[in-house]
């Protein structure tokens, strides 16, 4: 039974899944008008950190698309690209 309780302890590494939420929490902060359902929303593993992109068919004409880094350790999220 300790070892459960212990087990249930114990941080587990962030998912793809809680990064894509911490991503939303953060450009809904930053741009509240902000339409992802246009969007194709790609979450990838990137030294230590996650990159949630949210790209469309008109990055091309608008800056390119929406890029949120999230930090697997803090679990942060920072816009680190924007064309807004």
């Amino acid at each position: 039974m300790l070892a459960a309780v212990l087990a249930g302890c114990a941080p587990h590494e962030m998912t793809a899944s809680e990064a894509t939420e911490a991503a939303n929490a953060e450009v809904n902060r930053m741009f509240p008008r902000f339409d992802r359902s246009s969007r194709t929303i790609r979450t990838d593993e990137d030294d230590g950190h996650w990159r949630v992109t949210y790209a469309s068919a008109d990055d091309l004409n608008s800056g390119g698309p929406v890029i949120v880094r999230v930090d697997k350790r803090t679990r942060r999220a920072a816009v680190v690209q924007s064309p807004q």
